[in-house]
């Protein structure tokens, strides 16, 4: 277990980190208007969640459930593919609708000085990578069901390197042509695509053989007389997972594409920086998810509840002791950080008046994603569908009117708000109705956490902050890595009692 979750750690360590060594980099060749286009890709890409409709988490349940099955490997494989089958079209599609709209985007959406037809290419060239991209995360749920993310992580690391490594080498040496770019990505995304394909139907092979080596023939006979009801309940998962996805990509997207309506192309291209940098966060967020995921179902599905109460708590815990002062070092040396990374004061303090709300927003994101997890894995998303559609319902037009009338600074700090709600009244309410007392710990360390961060950090300001930005900087990222150590000690070695938790499924979901 520690070793592939070190794996994937590594993994999510090196791709958060390239995008802080290479945006700067590649904004310096580029120009902030010009990185608007890459940046309306990365929205695009965000959007593509849409598009798969909860159909992948569907699978990975699925896979996770059969994966021990020799015949419900090979059953869960074809349906698998006939659904691949099904998103081939709809990636079709995707394309069509790109390539036909693309001169209304041009003309009467984005405001922007670069020339039509460079605007024009570039839209075309990225629905080719949005048909690519979209079918290739969907590859990935049969790996991540059969708990094959580390060869996945390996590779996701190596094409990650040839996207930034191959599209900055491209800039300079095509004089900053942004056309360049997006061919290189083209490129990376039809490889990344093949390798992923040879992947699924390697281990597909594999696991297939293994089992095929033991001897099953009892539980095949007893398991598969359900196969249907397994069918089924893939349907309820993932007609949940549909709705949760559509309502949680439209809540997290929509600014951004009124923003690109409203605000110019350079000021969005800021907007998106800073986006970047909160999804650093995924640092922590991505593994677990990928991780506990099959685990859990894994666990529910074979009983273990309790196995399952404990590896859900320490991993919670862990969360909040490592990941809060976060929060307060963008608060108090947000500028200073993105000044270190971007190198320009301008544009460091632009970001940064986003990306400290944005950033504490997806810690919130990050402790509800909890809750989604543990949902998952019992096969209770139902409940949460229902109470994030009440939400959506209300902060999805407020969210529009916002970045509308407000701009970016109004839509990150209402993203900061609601967020902070919803993760206060739904999912603390639930976890704690789950897992007795949990909420009440974490609390405890996420004071403990907040309040030495802060005081850490405010006693560096007045030691550091004349030794230079760049000494002010580092002393502060040591301050808050001292604070997340010291605390994730007290969690783990002073009080270990609190993992005899007891789940209470049975009785919260009656």
């Amino acid at each position: 277990m520690l070793i592939k979750l070190g794996v994937l750690y590594g993994a999510q360590t090196l791709k958060a980190l390239l995008p802080l060594v290479f945006v700067p980099l590649i904004l310096d060749i580029t120009g902030p208007e010009q990185y608007g286009l890459v940046s309306l890709l990365a929205l695009f890409i965000g959007l593509l969640g849409l598009l798969d409709a909860g159909v992948s988490g569907g699978i990975t349940r699925l896979v996770a459930i059969h994966k021990n099955d020799v015949q419900g490997v090979k059953k869960v494989f074809s349906f698998y593919l006939k659904v691949f089958c099904v998103l081939f079209a709809v990636a079709i599609l995707l394309f069509t609708f790109v390539v036909l709209s693309k001169d209304l985007i041009e003309n009467n959406w984005l405001k922007s000085n670069l020339k039509p037809e460079i605007v024009s290419q570039s839209l075309l060239i990225m629905g080719f990578i949005l048909f690519v991209s979209y079918l290739k995360t969907y590859l990935t749920s049969f790996l991540n069901g059969l708990e094959r993310q580390v060869p996945l992580a390996y590779w996701s690391v190596t094409s990650t390197l040839a996207y930034y490594f191959g599209s900055y080498l491209g800039l300079v040496y095509s004089s900053g042509d942004i056309l360049v770019y997006f061919l290189i990505m083209l490129v990376v995304s039809v490889i990344d695509f093949l390798v992923v394909s040879s992947l699924v139907l390697y281990y597909y092979s594999v696991e297939k053989t293994m089992l095929a080596k033991k001897n099953v023939l009892n539980y095949i006979s007893s398991s598969y007389q359900n196969e249907n009801i397994k069918v089924r309940d893939f349907v309820g998962t993932t007609i949940h997972l549909s709705g949760l996805s559509l309502l949680w990509v439209v809540a997290t997207q929509v600014d951004k594409l009124v923003l690109t309506k409203y605000i110019p192309l350079e000021e969005f291209a800021y907007y998106q920086i800073a986006t970047q940098v909160s999804l650093c966060l995924g640092l922590f967020t991505v593994p677990l998810t990928q991780f506990l995921l099959p685990r859990l179902s894994s666990l529910f599905s074979n009983g273990d509840s309790d196995r399952l109460s404990e590896l859900f708590t320490k991993f919670f815990l862990a969360f909040i002791a490592i990941v809060t002062p976060i929060i307060p070092l963008f608060f108090l040396c947000g500028a200073e950080l993105i000044y270190v990374w971007i190198g320009s004061r301008d544009i460091s303090e632009n970001v940064n008046g986003y990306a400290k709300w944005l950033i504490s927003s997806a810690y919130f994101y990050g402790i509800t994603n909890f809750l989604f997890i543990i949902l998952f894995a019992v096969g209770k998303l139902k409940y949460h569908f229902r109470a994030y559609s009440l939400y959506s319902l209300l902060t999805i037009p407020l969210s529009v009117i916002v970045a509308m009338k407000f701009g970016g600074e109004g839509s990150a700090f209402f993203i900061f708000l609601h967020s902070m709600i919803f993760m206060f009244f739904w999912s603390g309410f639930v976890l704690n109705s789950l897992i007795p007392k949990l909420i009440k710990y974490g609390f405890m360390v996420f004071t403990a956490s907040l309040l030495s961060s802060v005081s850490i950090l405010i006693l560096n300001k007045l030691v550091f902050f004349n030794l230079g930005v760049v000494w002010f900087a580092l002393t502060s990222v040591a301050c808050c890595a001292l604070a997340s150590v010291v605390i994730l000690h007290l969690v783990f070695s002073k009080y270990k009692s609190i993992f005899i938790f007891k789940a209470r499924f049975s009785e919260v979901f009656k």
